[in-house]
């Protein structure tokens, strides 16, 4: 999500603007024979409000805010409001906190809206939500405008180790039940090694063999090595081990980072219901 978008979705919420309003109009339009000293009071709260409006403002997170930010039709959240379900689940690992602010169901996808924020920017964690489900039914994650559902913190993107964003999925079925059972895993992951940047030549690409023979040195060497500063390079022969001793089948990335004793893992899992209006 770009800058603009960011700031669209920070929206001062419509009952303290109709606050402020109420305050402001409440003001004298005509100067009274009281004296200036006894009108500061109401000039000074109407100052305060909109400080307060601004700051909450800026500290409210929510799944409407995200996708008022996207593009059409996503964007559209016309008849949602009823729909959004407060959350309000944190949970903390390697000191950093996960919190599911809100979610909601359209119809026919299940949407929420995250918050992370790493305690200990000195210690970077790696973040990727692991599992997903309605009802028991596997989800894949979908996102729009690049929003990340693998995340260092910090990282190049977030380097003050905290950050804000939502995903969705769609249900292969619709739900018949009333409420929908949904479960969420947020997996962090702690780097094990000592973590090194490798950059890639002009016009070299990362499957080249050059850069593959300086994966593996990375790895041979005890370290985790990342290119562009996020994305973790796996080295191939490691992988193409695993696989096989995996009956042919190859690990996904959570379980490739810990099988090669890359990073350590914690769940984080969240349970909620969802009303299926």
């Amino acid at each position: 999500m770009n800058s603009d978008q960011m700031k669209k979705a920070y929206r001062t919420p419509k009952h303290l603007e109709a606050r402020l309003k109420d305050t402001l109009a409440g003001l004298p339009e005509k100067p009274t024979k009281q004296p200036v000293k006894k009108r500061v009071p109401a000039i000074v709260l109407a100052c305060l409000l909109v400080v307060t409006a601004a700051a909450i403002a800026d500290s409210q997170w929510g799944i409407l805010d995200y996708l008022r930010s996207m593009g059409e039709p996503t964007g559209d959240t016309r008849g949602l409001d009823e729909r959004v379900e407060q959350v309000s689940q944190t949970q903390t690992g390697y000191n950093t906190e996960v919190t599911i602010t809100d979610a909601l169901f359209d119809g026919q996808r299940v949407a929420f809206a995250l918050e992370y924020k790493n305690q200990t920017p000195d210690q970077p964690v790696y973040v990727i939500v692991t599992r997903f489900t309605a009802d028991g039914e596997p989800i894949t994650l979908e996102t729009e405008n690049d929003t990340p559902d693998y995340i260092w913190l910090p990282g190049i993107y977030y380097p003050e180790g905290h950050t804000r964003n939502a995903l969705f999925g769609t249900p292969k079925t619709t739900p018949q039940n009333q409420n929908i059972a949904v479960s969420l895993t947020v997996s962090l992951f702690k780097p094990l090694r000592p973590v090194v940047n490798l950059s890639l030549e002009e016009g070299e690409q990362g499957d080249s063999p050059r850069y593959q023979a300086a994966i593996q040195q990375a790895y041979e060497e005890g370290n985790l090595s990342l290119t562009g500063g996020d994305h973790i390079n796996l080295p191939e022969q490691e992988t193409r081990r695993l696989a096989q001793e995996n009956g042919g089948i190859s690990l996904d990335m959570p379980e490739t980072l810990t099988a090669l004793g890359l990073m350590e893992r914690r769940d984080l899992r969240f349970d909620f219901t969802l009303k299926n209006r």
